[in-house]
């Protein structure tokens, strides 16, 4: 009979001061513990069967070892370690999650820079910073979207500027999620990790920032607008330089950039909108007129769920023909045999994609019903 694992997984992990208690912030949680928690936690081992624990903390000079150990697997700063199962390898693959930029890395480089979270300039200054947000997006959407230039349709795309182009969009979304993090320190909630992952069927960038609920609505406003408004800023600095080089490079990923930040304020998809929709309908339980507007809301919600079922399933039917049509000739299996192994790897993120968007639609309905509300990734 095997033994039971346990798994210390706060230990080493980002933690900081809020008020009375400490935040320990992990890749997709957020934690609220007391200090002498986290002191214990930091001098366990991280991992091992309830015996090995107590004998550590034994080996500390705590008495009572067992009803402590009993108390720490009761508020879930240990947890049993579940073994690794090829389900979840497979999951892995198909869904990546993991972490690009630890919340400790950022704290240290703000502050080296000078630029240490000031809650009270952004609370007096939020209108002039989403005013200023909203012009840089709105600029970039008429300079790359209206046919302005007409020579941006012509830009040639070898590999080197298409390389630069992808550099300058990848700059841009890890500036958006900074936008979230520095925000959620600024209202005292610490920095969040940044991580990479796949929403739905696309590949996104995200922050961390569970633990906002109990924080006023001003506040998760400037958290779920953060991101829009460093990458706004980063579409100025984008069409300054085009305007002063005059490369259409820095246009083209403006271009780009203007498309993430619509595909953002979509709130009919778990973006940023949406979070922003939810906080906001919160602060008005059962008032009349946001209950009619959210039946709407969730009319839009189940009729765009309805395209990307439709979406979905044009894109695997296009795949599996262009799969049957490298399977029936030899000589394209040979030679093309790597878009069999990309094509069905794509189909896997289609349909579980649809899953996951069919369990959001689900979800609306129960939360509609009585239900508990989606948690915030």
């Amino acid at each position: 009979m095997s033994e039971t694992l346990y798994e210390n997984f706060l230990k080493g992990e980002y933690a900081v001061e809020n008020g009375d208690a400490s935040l320990i912030i992990t890749k997709s949680s957020c934690y609220r513990v007391k200090e002498e928690t986290i002191a214990l936690v930091e001098n366990l081992p991280a991992r091992g069967d309830k015996q090995h624990f107590i004998k550590a903390m034994e080996g500390l000079g705590i008495a009572k070892a067992a009803p402590i150990f009993d108390r720490l697997l009761a508020i879930g700063a240990l947890r049993l370690k579940e073994k690794k199962k090829l389900s979840g390898a497979l999951s892995a693959i198909v869904r990546p999650d993991f972490r690009l930029i630890p919340a400790a890395w950022q704290e240290k480089a703000f502050r080296a820079l000078g630029l240490a979270p000031s809650p009270e300039w952004l609370g007096r200054n939020f209108g002039k910073v989403f005013a200023l947000a909203a012009a840089g997006l709105l600029l970039s959407l008429a300079v790359s979207y209206t046919g302005l230039y007409p020579a941006l349709a012509k830009l040639s795309h070898g590999a080197p500027a298409t390389l630069t182009m992808f550099a300058l969009v990848f700059l841009g979304s890890v500036i958006h999620e900074l936008g979230h993090s520095y925000a959620a320190a600024a209202a005292g909630i610490a920095f969040r990790p940044i991580g990479f992952s796949i929403y739905l069927f696309l590949p996104v960038f995200y922050a961390n920032v569970s633990g906002m609920e109990r924080l006023p609505l001003k506040e998760k406003a400037a958290i779920d607008l953060g991101g829009f408004f460093t990458e706004s800023a980063y579409l100025l600095l984008l069409l300054a330089l085009w305007f002063f080089t005059k490369d259409l490079l820095f246009l083209a990923a403006v271009k780009w950039m203007s498309l993430i930040i619509v595909f953002n304020m979509n709130p009919l998809l778990r973006t940023d909108a949406y979070w922003l929709y939810k906080d906001f309908r919160k602060s008005f339980p059962g008032h009349r007129l946001a209950d009619w507007f959210h039946y709407l809301y969730l009319a839009a919600f189940l009729g765009f769920s309805l395209y990307l079922f439709k979406y979905i399933y044009l894109q695997a039917g296009t795949i599996l023909a262009l799969l049957s049509s490298i399977w029936a000739s030899p000589a394209l299996l040979l030679s093309e045999g790597y878009k069999i192994i990309l094509g069905f790897y794509l189909i896997i993120i289609f349909f579980t994609g649809g899953a996951k968007r069919l369990e959001e639609t689900r979800q609306e309905w129960l939360e509609m019903k009585g239900g508990k509300a989606p948690a915030r990734a």
